[in-house]
């Protein structure tokens, strides 16, 4: 499939490329796409950069929903470079998102570990000094 006609939606900054946004949306004319600030219902691929602020951003929670086939902007840049401007498939990039996806996820995971973590030894040095200074006479007697 190539670019010709196709509605083409940019999220993030190439990892190995150094194009402003400008450029690779002077590249998307070239070979004939049309590029667009915003994903809707036109929309046909969305080029995803390595640099994405958010994982699960407004542009790729809204591509998801409308099913439009997800690039890596390194790999389409590459492609376009290299003369042979093929539009990657949706199924050869699924892995883009789901790598990106279970790097967020276990980040996240991370985050709660420690906020737990945090949270419990709080809790045991307050539990602690709750004892020391209203002591239990003649200590603790389960109900």
């Amino acid at each position: 499939m190539d670019w010709k006609g196709l509605h083409v939606v940019v999220t993030g900054t190439p990892l190995h490329h150094s194009r402003s946004r400008a450029d690779i949306e002077q590249m998307i004319r070239q070979v004939g796409a049309y590029p667009e600030s915003a994903v809707n219902n036109r929309t046909n691929v969305l080029l995803i950069g390595a640099r994405t602020a958010k994982v699960g951003g407004r542009k790729m929670t809204e591509a998801r929903r409308l099913g439009v086939a997800t690039v890596d902007l390194d790999d389409a840049i590459a492609a376009i470079d290299s003369g042979n401007p093929q539009v990657p498939t949706k199924k050869d990039m699924e892995s883009v998102l789901d790598k990106k996806k279970k790097a967020k996820d276990a980040k996240e995971a991370e985050a709660v570990k420690r906020r737990g973590a945090r949270q419990a030894k709080r809790i045991n040095k307050a539990m602690g000094e709750m004892v020391k200074k209203n002591p239990i006479p003649g200590g603790f007697v389960g109900i």
